[in-house]
């Protein structure tokens, strides 16, 4: 009696290409990514691929974020010092700390109200489906720099100036008073990021096995949350 056939091994993958790839997809097929990592949802390799395209992305915003903070120093009688855009580059230097800081915030309140729910989940699952989600913010920097590009340095008169929205924010009036925080709110609010949340909720519905309610709720409060802090952090440096 002879034994049977080994099994085929597994494909091998490397994970470089292979997280790449899922990210690249994750805004069109999330279901299909996050099911891929059931069993072992990724994390480390996304965030250093999300960590490098985010710094990319700065560096080319870099001069329209000089020309924003010199308008501002002399709006206030400060006018930046020479060979301020060397420091200006510096910031770079901290976007893998930042990525990973929001991506722990929105996780947690990610975990807060499945906790409260009851739902069993892990937490590498839910870092998994948020960091997944990050593209989405990747695609809006691009679109802010394609568009800055084409206006060019000169059209940035504030930081406002620095923000291409498709947001809540279009509803204003030209001559609307509102403050940074309220402003910044209602730009976080639209297309790109009902995206974002989408795909949070299908890598909870499918990495974690919670219900489309659960998914739906966790997913939403983790966004607002975000929203208010970033919008918080604008206001403190305006």
């Amino acid at each position: 009696m002879t034994s049977a056939d080994p099994s085929p091994a597994a494909p091998k993958h490397t994970p470089v290409v292979t997280d790449l790839m899922r990210l690249i997809r994750a805004p069109f097929a999330p279901t299909g990514v996050f099911e891929e990592q059931r069993d072992t949802p990724t994390f480390w390799m996304p965030w250093l691929l999300v960590s490098i395209a985010f710094a990319a992305v700065s560096v080319l915003l870099s001069p329209f974020q000089v020309q924003a903070m010199k308008i501002a120093a002399e709006a206030g009688g400060r006018p930046l010092p020479p060979g301020f855009e060397k420091f200006a580059l510096i910031g770079v230097a901290t976007t893998p700390i930042v990525v990973l800081v929001m991506t722990l915030v929105g996780a947690v309140f990610l975990w807060l109200p499945l906790m409260a729910t009851a739902s069993e989940v892990r937490f590498k699952g839910l870092m998994c489906a948020t960091i997944f989600a990050w593209p989405i913010a990747i695609l809006q920097q691009v679109l802010n720099y394609v568009v800055l590009s084409i206006r060019g340095v000169d059209s940035v008169q504030s930081v406002q100036d620095m923000q291409v929205s498709l947001g809540l924010d279009l509803l204003l009036s030209a001559d609307a008073q509102v403050s940074t925080f309220v402003r910044t709110l209602l730009q976080g609010i639209g297309p790109l990021q009902v995206w974002s949340v989408v795909i949070v909720a299908s890598g909870l519905m499918a990495l974690e096995k919670v219900s489309s309610g659960k998914a739906w709720t966790a997913a939403t409060v983790s966004y607002l949350v975000v929203l208010v802090v970033s919008a918080g952090v604008a206001a403190m440096f305006t």
